[in-house]
């Protein structure tokens, strides 16, 4: 949560301020913007390459410092917006896989049992009375 020429209340985003100033000083909030940017960028670019989806949610949260505790970790209003964004990037993936017929794999791979489960299961005995 940075932009060049950001302004924060010194009260209120002191934690962010703090985390901004001091963890990352020497640096500008221009280049932690940019930093930023180039992060997703990368990200864009390597789910782009393995044919896997993107979900830019930091493009679509809105940009604003009350729901973060600092400049990375999100309050909890933060966490539910978080939480909404990525429900709405994520439908029309769905409603397109679905649509596909990509969607639901038939369960024909499964093997017929997991070598975790080569054991049979032991009945374990608990008794749950209070003692006297």
């Amino acid at each position: 949560m940075v932009r060049d020429g950001m302004v924060l209340d010194p009260m209120r985003h002191r934690y962010t301020l703090e985390h901004l100033n001091r963890r990352y000083f020497p640096f500008t909030y221009r280049d932690l913007e940019r930093l930023a940017a180039f992060q997703n960028r990368v990200l864009a670019a390597y789910a782009g390459a393995h044919g896997l989806p993107f979900l830019d949610i930091a493009a679509t949260m809105p940009f604003d410092p009350n729901l973060f505790f600092d400049a990375v970790h999100k309050t909890y209003p933060g966490e539910r917006m978080q939480g909404w964004v990525t429900f709405l990037l994520l439908v029309p993936l769905i409603e397109q896989r679905l649509a596909s017929g990509a969607w639901p794999k038939p369960v024909t791979t499964m093997p017929a049992s997991h070598p975790a489960f080569v054991e049979p299961p032991r009945l374990i005995q608990v008794d749950c009375r209070k003692p006297a």
